[in-house]
């Protein structure tokens, strides 16, 4: 056999080989499940908070067309040891009722409990002040359970299993009217702390709601495993509508036909839109994972309601094209008049230097709009003042940005970079390097998803070309040793395989593409070994 021949027969066995690249490894795949192996932070969670992420990381894994068996079966093993007596697992924080607290913005002087050494810029003035800082947690088993199980299917557990098979009984049993499914809430606040799921349960376990979240993950997995879910679906549908998956105030201030009242003070202290905060998050952000997989099960959803998400999800965005609005404030918490001094360098906007001398009162609140013509725009500043000598303390300085509206409101999206440089002086810097929602991945992710229920899919291709430039929620909103990065890196996996396709490749179909490129390696590996034989007896 002549050279000619050889390559000739290599590029027909190339030609032959299953194109696997939809589904096979990758190196931003492998690096992403490395992160969540390598994340230990997650074990000091709260029980309902892991079980959630380890659902996740188990779905997102064995739908990434990657060999992590080990991985997958160590996390299996975890979440079958909790199962219960009644077959349900423990309950996990559905986010049913908006986050928002009942109080909508909380003064810079009393950090809530708990949450101290969080970035002064996520925290604005509010017309009035609160008495306490206080949030609806929702909980579920049934979400819990119904998520677990769709898990441990996805883990290779059979469908006939007792573990399978008694929570499935525990779905059927708890499910309301034949249609839907509830959560339980309770109430945290500044003064009486925080309350768990499990204190949920037992103070108000009788008073169980509708919920929207719990309902669409029991949908998912009973029509999984063959059961008629048309008429929970029809109620999920019905019920899918902008009232039911966000706060009244941001419907206020996100639709078009609506006027903003305090001009740009968005009343809301999270930054950006989706929240970075965690126990702040809307229904429409915990409601988007059971979509999807409803959506993987080939089930109509109500495009309506996605659409209206999606417009939504449009306005928040950040563009670095946008209208934008830089405001700084200093807090000397003490009755005096003192003087102050602002310089600032803009770089890639319509603003190129500003300087501005003059008094003020107890508070000062300055605000200068711009437009950005460089994704990396850059603000240099300086702040100075001077301090009454009866002031101990130190003064609050907030420096962020704030992104214009449609309706010509503002939200804050960015914190600056502030050091101190003396009395009474303070240097800051802002440089945002992102067009995404914020610059943490979960809520872009987040966001991202609810393209993928639409269809518009242009972006998530962008993102995941761009997603190591964004950090993880945790470390910007504070509570990275007790959470990790876990949970954004499960969800960024999760569009990773919906985006290349590996999502909806089963286990067998999978196998059996393995089985047909090994077969196709093993006559490859034979007709060169036959060649060399006969090249040597030639020789």
């Amino acid at each position: 056999m002549n050279r000619r021949k050889f390559s000739f027969i290599l590029l027909v066995l190339i030609l032959l080989t299953p194109q696997v690249g939809a589904v096979s490894p990758d190196e931003a795949k492998k690096d992403v499940i490395k992160e969540l192996v390598q994340d230990k932070s997650i074990e000091n969670a709260e029980l309902n908070y892991r079980i959630y992420v380890r659902s996740l990381e188990i779905i997102a894994i064995a739908r990434s067309g990657l060999k992590e068996r080990e991985v997958i079966e160590e996390y299996a093993k975890w979440l079958k040891s909790l199962q219960e007596a009644d077959g349900s697992f423990p309950p996990i924080i559905t986010f049913d009722v908006s986050g928002v607290p009942f109080c909508d913005a909380y003064y810079y002087a009393e950090r809530p409990k708990g949450f101290e050494s969080f970035p002064s810029c996520l925290y604005g003035f509010s017309l009035r002040k609160c008495p306490e800082y206080s949030y609806v947690i929702t909980c579920s088993r049934v979400a819990s359970t119904a998520l677990v199980l769709y898990a441990l299917l996805d883990a290779g557990e059979p469908k006939n299993s007792p573990v399978i098979k008694n929570g499935v009984q525990y779905l059927l049993r708890t499910m309301k009217n034949g249609t839907y499914w509830t959560y339980v809430y309770t109430i945290s606040s500044s003064k009486s702390g925080y309350s768990t799921c499990e204190e949920a349960e037992k103070i108000w376990g009788f008073k169980e709601t509708p919920s929207l979240v719990s309902t669409a993950y029991a949908i998912a997995l009973l029509h999984r495993l063959g059961y008629d879910v048309s008429k929970p679906l029809e109620w999920l549908n019905s019920n899918f509508e902008p009232k039911n998956l966000m706060n009244e105030k941001y419907l206020e201030y996100l639709l078009e036909n609506e006027t903003s009242e305090w001009g740009y003070n968005f009343p809301f202290y999270q930054l950006g839109f989706p929240s970075v905060h965690f126990f702040h998050r809307e229904p429409f952000e915990s409601l988007v994972i059971p979509l999807v997989l409803i959506k993987e099960e080939e089930l109509e959803l109500n495009q309506n309601a996605i659409s209206f998400v999606v417009s939504v999800l449009n306005k928040t965005k950040l563009s670095f094209s946008d209208y934008y609005g830089l405001h700084i404030s200093v807090n000397l918490f003490w009755d005096s008049e003192e003087k102050y001094r602002i310089r600032m360098m803009f770089n890639g906007t319509n603003l190129t230097k500003i300087e501005k001398n003059g008094t003020f009162h107890y508070l000062l609140s300055e605000v200068w709009e711009f437009k950005a013509f460089e994704k990396n725009f850059t603000i240099n500043g300086n702040i100075n003042f001077t301090i009454p000598e009866e002031i101990t303390w130190e003064p609050e300085i907030a420096v962020f940005l704030l992104k214009k509206l449609s309706n010509g409101s503002y939200m804050r999206v960015g914190c600056a970079e502030i050091e101190k440089c003396g009395e009474g002086c303070y240097n800051f810097k802002i440089r945002p390097h992102y067009d995404w929602w914020s610059d943490s991945l979960r809520p872009s992710v987040m966001a991202l998803l609810w393209y993928y229920l639409s269809g518009e899919t242009r972006d998530i291709g962008k993102f995941l070309e761009e997603y190591n430039l964004l950090g993880c929620e945790s470390e910007l909103t504070g509570g990275y040793e007790i959470r990790g990065c876990s949970e954004d890196y499960a969800m960024l996996l999760l569009l990773m395989d919906l985006q290349s396709g590996s999502f909806k490749i089963s286990e067998k179909e999978f196998s059996q593409i393995k089985l047909a490129g090994f077969f196709v390696a093993l006559v490859s590996i034979s007709l060169i070994i036959g060649y060399l034989i006969r090249k040597r007896k030639v020789g």
